[in-house]
This record gives C-alpha cells, structure tokens and sequence, in this order.
C-alpha cells in the first residue's frame, strides 16, 4: 500500500483538483481555474520528489495558464 501514499499526497492533490477544476470550467465557473492551479501546484511538488524535469515544466506552464484564464475570463 505504500504506493498510495508515495508523493505524500500530492498526487491526490493533483488529481482531485484537476478533476474539480475541469468540471467547474465545464460548468462556466470561474474558479475552476484556482481549483486546476492549486492542482498544479502539487504537481510542482510531486514533480520535485519524483525527479523529472518534464512534469515540472508542465506544472509551472499550467500554473501560469491557469492564472493567465482566471484573469481574463470576463465576468462569471
């Protein structure tokens, strides 16, 4: 069972608010975006502790796209 609790959470963390995020922009609200940049911030973490520089990368761009859209959505 230790590989449920690998990343110390993180990738739960990952998951659950990536799932949330996707669905909350599915449904036009807004903070689906704070849900998927939270989400990507355990993926920074997790990217760290699993030593690969490619999630990383990937989780530092979805965080800045993430803030980028929660900036320009327009009034939802």
């Amino acid at each position: 069972m230790e590989w449920l609790t690998k990343y110390y959470g993180t990738d739960w963390i990952d998951f659950i608010g990536t799932m949330l995020g996707v669905y909350l922009l599915g449904n036009k609200k807004k903070i689906g975006f704070v849900f998927n940049a939270v989400a990507a911030c355990a993926g920074v973490i997790m990217a760290i502790l699993m030593e690969s520089p490619a999630i990383l990368f990937l989780n530092i761009v979805l965080i800045i796209l993430n803030v980028r859209g929660f900036v320009k959505w327009k009034n939802s």
